[in-house]
């Protein structure tokens, strides 16, 4: 959540921009400031899920880019969903853009 932050530049996102993590990882994002300069940008923080098993497609979603291999083929092969798979900071260039 830190390297997103620094990348935005304080830049708001234009794009519907999802972090998901670990409820720890929020916790200590929120104790920093982190979270709430995040969402203020206008990127949501989710914890304790992830979008392979989220109802992704149910809330319209069709597409997504992310930095996870992992998550990029799940979301593919269960989910159905077009990829796009590049580093974290092509990821903040596409939500400001």
């Amino acid at each position: 959540m830190i390297i997103f932050l620094e990348l935005l530049k304080d830049k708001a996102v234009k794009k519907k921009t999802w972090i998901f993590t670990s409820r720890a990882t929020r916790d200590l994002g929120e104790r920093l400031g982190v979270v709430e300069k995040l969402e203020r940008l206008g990127v949501k923080v989710v914890c304790d899920t992830c979008p392979i098993v989220a109802p992704i497609r149910e809330l319209g979603v069709r597409s997504i880019a992310t930095n996870s291999a992992k998550g990029a083929w799940f979301s593919r092969n269960l989910n159905g969903l077009k990829i796009r798979f590049m580093p974290i900071e092509r990821l903040v260039e596409l939500a400001v853009k």
